[in-house]
């Protein structure tokens, strides 16, 4: 009867654990996926919103509406935020150099630190290049990409123009390297 039983009961167990769904071929490992065309350009990257390099100091900023003119201006406005950051950045990193020097505790001051802020928060960025990528997705919105490039050397000269310290001047422009 155990036999009998056994005989009856596996063969119920393995059916009913099997799986009713059809087996379909998995993807060949030499098919290379589609290509997908976007428009988001080369130097975009959502998790950067600003660089430098040996050259440029640079701000990104990627704005959507409806309005393509809209999109632009916001987009260049935060592109010049993100540049204005980085140029802070470097100005703070500069500074931070200067006030590990005992010698040099002014740069430690409050006062030096809040005229550093108000002076990059003031700085002119007209000579900055702006570069834009517009798309138009398939809800008729407008999504543009912006970039916002000032070289060093005009950097340096714009600090040079404002900025009667040449301690700082020359740190800043020895992190530009």
């Amino acid at each position: 009867m155990r036999t009998f039983l056994a005989a009856f009961i596996l063969p119920l167990l393995f059916w009913g654990c099997s799986s009713v769904e059809q087996a379909t071929e998995q993807e060949s490992e030499d098919e290379e996926p589609a290509e997908v065309d976007s428009a988001v350009p080369g130097w975009y990257d959502p998790l950067e919103i600003s660089a430098s390099d040996s050259m440029y100091v640079h701000g990104f900023a990627l704005a959507t509406d409806v309005d393509s003119s809209e999109a632009v201006a916001l987009a260049e406005n935060t592109a010049l935020n993100n540049l204005r950051y980085e140029i802070d950045h470097i100005a703070e990193r500069a500074r931070a150099m200067l006030a590990e020097d005992e010698n040099l505790s002014a740069y430690s001051e409050a006062s030096f630190i809040i005229d550093l802020r108000n002076l990059v928060r003031d700085l002119p960025l007209t000579d900055a290049d702006m570069d834009f990528v517009t798309d138009r997705s398939d809800n008729n919105s407008y999504h543009v990409y912006a970039k916002a490039s000032l070289p060093k050397n005009t950097l340096w000269n714009i600090f040079s123009g404002r900025l009667n310290d040449s301690d700082f001047l020359n740190a800043m422009e020895s992190s530009f390297e």
